[in-house]
């Protein structure tokens, strides 16, 4: 729908409005404040969110934070909304409604004579981006610890972990475009090598989907329980892209270059080439990783049929240089899918079989666990945004890089990795309350159906608020090993 309303209109006395319905009721919307009205897309809902805001939506590359009339139509289910109508202003602020039923031009009388009201926008407005923050903590700023740990973290070389028939291996993150569930529907290739699998379309593309079991000379296990963790790790070289099915990824671990050994001389191929690259020795000891050369594995002679699936000039992202890319971590809570940062997290593991809690904190400061021989802070932001405690075959605990007092975060579950183009990154039009404190932006990405959807990208330390963190960290001084 166009604007109606003209500079000639306006002198003379002639104003257009909109009629709708939503909630039940009939509104009437003064139509110079709509830029338009389109059919209602995805939305992502926004924990802790205030009155009427239903959650935030894609528009054409602009996010927008998507309002209910009533606050009680905000939790709703099933949502009767069909259509939105997008606001003018710089707030990026959509109004839900149920239908458009017409627009109306009088001489500048009231509409307001039938069964329609003047809908209350700014009111409504109002109570949706209230200034105050009681719905979220303050942020406690960065100490020095923090920023020394960052320093230290940005020293080692994120690796990207998944297991192969009971061994751990790993690629360089920078090596990774994406992680992704395995398509159920892959287009088998004819007489085609035991590890090439096929070929499926994704963002746009096709992308050659293969077996890094068989790659590898591993054997590959087909079971139902193996098969529900797989996943496929899009590895990519230049602006070739590959996707390697892998049994499970198991996190993100950050290794130090002195724990990094070279393959021994006894297990390099003769013709210098070898599939893995290089040794990782855990921090704990307790296991060994081997990181992989996604350049050798594309080099691979089965592999060349599906990497001409991925033509060179449908690959933005591959071209870009570090600087302009970010990597997300999406994960689950609850029935929100969020980003984390990918440089805030330091290591990804499961739940720990003792955790100890410490007394007269809150219900979700869960308490201390060990990581390696160090106490960690384990954290359920989980049952802090949404109620209910993180739980699940697929809970994991991601380590957070700087923390102030060491912390884990709980969350229901990870859905791989996202790297996107840094343009794609947007200040989240939220109230400040949220905007100024746990999700500050929001990343536009491309969903399983490659339709373009808003992942709110959070700010894990400012869960804590500055006297929750003084909290945390007197209970965590006297408490440094498990009883």
């Amino acid at each position: 729908m166009s604007r109606t309303d003209t500079p000639f209109a306006s002198k003379m006395g002639i104003k257009s409005h909109i009629l709708f319905r939503a909630g039940g009721q009939r509104f009437s919307i003064d139509a110079a404040s709509v830029r338009e009205v389109v059919p209602l897309p995805r939305l992502a809902r926004v924990p802790l969110a205030p009155p009427h805001l239903i959650g935030l939506t894609n528009l054409r590359g602009e996010t927008l934070a998507v309002l209910a009339p009533h606050a009680s139509e905000a939790d709703s289910e099933p949502w009767k909304a069909r259509q939105l109508l997008v606001l003018e202003g710089e707030k990026r602020i959509a109004l839900a409604v149920e239908r458009v039923e017409q627009l109306r031009t009088n001489g500048g009388e009231s509409t307001d004579k039938g069964d329609e009201k003047i809908f209350p926008l700014d009111v409504i407005v109002g109570e949706a981006f209230s200034a105050d923050s009681r719905h979220a903590p303050r942020s406690a700023a960065p100490s020095a610890r923090d920023r020394r740990e960052a320093g230290d973290l940005g020293e080692r070389l994120p690796l990207l972990c998944f297991e192969i028939a009971n061994q751990v291996f790993a690629l360089p993150v920078e090596e990774v475009e994406e992680v992704m569930p395995l398509p159920p529907s892959i287009s088998r290739l004819p007489r085609a090598a035991a590890s090439m699998i096929g070929s499926v379309e994704h963002r746009g593309r096709l992308l050659g989907i293969a077996s890094l079991a068989h790659m590898l000379g591993l054997p590959a296990d087909g079971g139902k329980s193996k098969a529900e963790r797989q996943k496929v790790v899009v590895a990519r070289i230049g602006a070739h892209h590959l996707g390697l099915v892998v049994e499970q990824v198991t996190g993100i671990h950050r290794a130090r270059p002195s724990r990094i050994d070279p393959v021994p001389s006894t297990l390099v191929q003769p013709d210098g080439e070898a599939s893995i690259r290089a040794i990782c020795r855990d921090e704990t000891g307790a296991r060994l990783i081997s990181i992989l050369s996604s350049h050798h594995l594309l080099r691979d002679e089965h592999t060349k049929g599906l990497l001409s699936l991925s033509p060179t000039g449908t690959v933005t992202a591959a071209n870009s240089s570090r600087s302009e890319e970010i990597a997300l971590l999406a994960v689950r809570m609850g029935t929100y899918r969020i980003g984390f940062p990918l440089g805030a997290v330091d290591r990804i593991m499961q739940m720990p079989g003792r955790i100890a809690r410490l007394p007269g904190t809150p219900e979700w400061l869960r308490g201390v666990a060990h990581n390696g021989g160090k106490p960690v802070l384990i954290v359920d932001p989980v049952l802090r945004l949404t109620g209910a405690r993180a739980a699940g075959a697929k809970l994991r605990v991601i380590i957070v890089a700087g923390a102030e007092t060491s912390s884990a975060y709980l969350v229901d579950a990870i859905d791989g990795v996202i790297k996107l183009p840094r343009d794609r990154l947007h200040p989240a039009p939220l109230p400040a309350g949220l905007s100024q404190s746990i999700f500050g932006d929001v990343a536009t990405v491309s969903g399983a159906d490659a339709r373009e959807e808003p992942l709110l990208v959070m700010r894990p330390q400012a869960l804590f608020a500055t006297a929750e963190h003084e909290l945390a960290a007197r209970a965590f001084s006297g408490r440094t090993a498990l009883q």
